[in-house]
Parts: C-alpha cells; sequence; structure tokens
C-alpha cells in the first residue's frame, strides 16, 4: 500500500513514482481529492484546488482501475 498524502503540487509526480513502486496486488491511496468539494465548483480557482482537479483529470485518464470515497476531504483508492 502507497499512501500519498503530501505536497498538492506534486500529485502527479508522486502518483507516477507510486505506479512504478506498487506490486501487481498493491494499492495506491491519495488523500484530499475533493478538497472539501472545492474541486467541482468551477468558481473556486486558488493554486491548490486547481492542481487536485488536475490531478483528478490525469489519473482519471490513467488506466489502473479508481474510485474516490467521497468521505472527509475525498479519498481516491487505486488498484
Amino acid at each position: 500500500m502507497i499512501l500519498i498524502d503530501a505536497d498538492k503540487e506534486n500529485y502527479i509526480n508522486y502518483f507516477k513514482q507510486s505506479l512504478k513502486l506498487k506490486s501487481k496486488k498493491g494499492i495506491i491511496l491519495i488523500d484530499n481529492t475533493l478538497w472539501k468539494g472545492d474541486v467541482a465548483n468551477p468558481k473556486i480557482k486558488d493554486k491548490l484546488t486547481i492542481k487536485l482537479r488536475e490531478f483528478n483529470k490525469y489519473i482519471k485518464k490513467s488506466s489502473i482501475n479508481k474510485y474516490i470515497l467521497p468521505i472527509g476531504d475525498g479519498f481516491t483508492v487505486c488498484w
């Protein structure tokens, strides 16, 4: 299991590195992917919200299985 909960500006880099490190049956957990729901509000344009939107778009295009748990600030599970 790999947990990503660090500086949001580098989430894509951490995710790419995690894919290299993850075992075949491993999972990647990413915290704060809904950012209090702000990522769904196009009127909110602060730096961290934009970075999390970019990350979510990136991961959506990825071929890995994923699911966003809508609890707290959002938790994405990838397997």
